[in-house]
């Protein structure tokens, strides 16, 4: 049997479905599986204000046309960038294991957000971000940083940047962290951390693939 695992295209994205991919193998051993890339509204507008084009919906848009279509079998998402409603026709039975919900602050200039100069320019994709860093340091100036986790690192026309440390973590790269953010400066976003898998709500098969490979205690937190 050859299951179809539709993502993004993004280094994290394609690691997030490996890591599905494996556990999916692990548990059926006669199963194969191939990941199929699907280019998203959220990464073909790199420069526009994501509030602006319709939010983090965008991330997911097209790859559930495909999973509608029967082009792909399931899907893997950040929970984080799934919108609270979503087709009907599609089910989400399946939560990886969760890994940390913390964002951090990656700087080669600072080692804190505490020991900032006035006015830093701080870089973030994220409102949710944005207002939280300005109730910490109002003084700080964020300006909008998008692309994947890999860009923003190789960006170094700031002072510092924000990202959630599972990303960096999946993608090997948690040694450029300079502070993990405590929840009483940055609260997460619901469900950061965590990679959930879609499909289509009557496909039972896939369903019970799924369940098999669901980590039960991270399903019920998210």
């Amino acid at each position: 049997m050859l299951i179809r695992i539709g993502t993004r295209g993004s280094s994290l994205a394609i690691a997030q479905a490996l890591e599905a991919k494996q556990k999916l193998l692990d548990s059926f051993p006669g199963l194969s599986a191939e990941i199929i890339k699907i280019k998203t509204s959220g990464d073909k507008y790199t420069n526009a204000n994501l509030t602006e084009i319709g939010g983090k919906g965008l991330f997911l848009k097209e790859i559930e046309t495909e999973l509608l279509e029967s082009n792909v079998d399931m899907a893997v998402h950040s929970l984080k960038d799934v919108p609270a409603f979503f087709s009907k026709d599609l089910a989400i039975p399946c939560v990886l294991e969760r890994l940390s919900p913390c964002d951090t602050f990656i700087s080669n200039k600072y080692n804190s957000l505490e020991s900032l100069p006035q006015r830093a320019l701080i870089a973030t994709s994220s409102i949710r971000r944005k207002v939280q860093l300005l109730n910490f340091r109002p003084d700080l100036n964020i300006v909008p940083l998008r692309g994947n986790v890999t860009t923003r690192l190789e960006n170094h026309s700031f002072d510092g940047i924000v990202l959630a440390e599972a990303g960096l973590i999946r993608l090997k790269k948690h040694h450029l962290v300079t502070e993990v953010l405590p929840p009483k400066i940055m609260l997460s976003a619901v469900g950061q951390g965590a990679i959930c898998i879609q499909c289509r709500k009557n496909d039972v098969k896939i369903i019970d693939l799924l369940e098999k490979i669901n980590n039960n205690m991270s399903f019920i937190r998210a």
